[in-house]
Formats: C-alpha cells, sequence, structure tokens
C-alpha cells in the first residue's frame, strides 16, 4: 500500500477506515441491531482503527507489522459488539 499511495497513504487509508466504520454502521441499522452493537462495535472500531492512524509511524516496518497484527484485535472488538446486540438488547435500554 505504501509503494501504491506514496506520501498519500495516511488519508487514503483514514477514508478507507472511515467507510468500513460507516458500512458497520449501515449494517447495524439495516439489521435493527441494538445500541450495545452501536457502543461496543462501530465505537470500539472507531476508536481502535483511530488510534491505528494516529500512532502508526509508516516508515518503521516494525511498526507496520505491529499494527497489522492489531487489526485481530479488530475482529475481536467487532465480534463482542455482534454478540452483545444479539444476545444484551435490553443492556443500555432506559
Amino acid at each position: 500500500m505504501a509503494t501504491l499511495f506514496g506520501s498519500y497513504i495516511r488519508p487514503i487509508l483514514s477514508v478507507f477506515a472511515a467507510i468500513f466504520v460507516t458500512n458497520l454502521a449501515y449494517t447495524g441499522i439495516k439489521t435493527d441491531m441494538s445500541l450495545p452493537y452501536f457502543i461496543i462495535a462501530i465505537g470500539g472500531a472507531a476508536l481502535h482503527l483511530l488510534w491505528q492512524m494516529c500512532t502508526w509511524n509508516p516508515e518503521d516496518d516494525a511498526d507496520s507489522i505491529a499494527k497489522w497484527k492489531s487489526n485481530g484485535n479488530l475482529g475481536y472488538i467487532i465480534t463482542a459488539g455482534v454478540i452483545s446486540g444479539v444476545y444484551l438488547p435490553d443492556l443500555f435500554k432506559l
């Protein structure tokens, strides 16, 4: 990606991250997910991707690999959001 996008890699990957989070929200709306899904899956994914973009050093190969490997944690966050959205729909109900 760094070779393909050059100096524009951070803005382009930020756009991809925003599209990904938007798609998660759209999917949650279309499937009538409950509030825990939106808080945990979407909020968690957004925070994780924001952390990646803010702390990533594209010049450091070790940091790039560590950020890439941390996407496994992103999968866990989304899975936790889906499970809580399905099985705990009344968790945040007032």
